[in-house]
């Protein structure tokens, strides 16, 4: 709507009537910051789940020497472990 339409409706209004127009205003406001906010979250959220696939397979590949380098580790302290119980 044309905003001088508006301010004059507004000048005729009471006091009580204002202040709701004024609310409204906020309100309305208020949704459309919201609205704005949603959607960049959303837009945000589809651009990381493009990407969860790359980073579950990085992951995967990154972990693949460390259970490895584990595994011998564990092997290692267990034939220890064997080694000085059968001493004993």
């Amino acid at each position: 709507m044309n905003p001088a339409i508006i301010e004059s409706a507004r000048s005729r209004l009471g006091t009580q009537a204002r202040d709701v127009g004024e609310f409204l205003d906020r309100l309305h406001a208020s949704l459309r910051e919201a609205e704005s906010d949603r959607l960049r979250l959303q837009s945000r959220e589809q651009e990381l789940e493009k990407r969860k696939p790359i980073w579950r397979l990085k992951a995967k590949k990154s972990s693949k020497p460390k259970s490895a380098r584990w595994r011998k580790n564990l092997r290692a302290f267990f034939a220890t472990l064997n080694t000085t119980r059968a001493k004993k």
